[in-house]
């Protein structure tokens, strides 16, 4: 594979984001895996959403006032990161379509 510009990673990136938290849909993890394989800043970025994936369910939130957590974030979150996903496939002519927990 040759060097991978930035450009080259615009379509990844929010696959990266569902990889890290564990929402990619199978149909996209050989060309991710592709990717990923030349591509050493996707790679760090891989790593790094991983790491604060997995501390996401460690913090302890029972400090906070619920009025500081916006009602709906965990669905906002996802579905932009969904949202992303879609439109880094249709630059890359591929169509998937993922819903956020909870959601049919």
């Amino acid at each position: 594979m040759g060097r991978v510009t930035s450009q080259d990673c615009d379509p990844f990136r929010g696959l990266i984001a569902l990889l890290a938290i564990g929402r990619l849909p199978e149909t996209e993890k050989l060309g991710l895996a592709e990717h990923l394989e030349g591509c050493r800043d996707c790679r760090e970025d891989r790593r790094e959403l991983t790491e604060l994936s997995a501390l996401l369910p460690k913090v302890d939130l029972g400090h906070l006032d619920e009025a500081d957590i916006p009602a709906g974030l965990s669905g906002k979150v996802l579905n932009r990161l969904n949202a992303e996903a879609r439109r880094d496939r249709r630059k890359r002519g591929l169509r998937v379509v993922c819903q956020p927990h909870g959601t049919s």
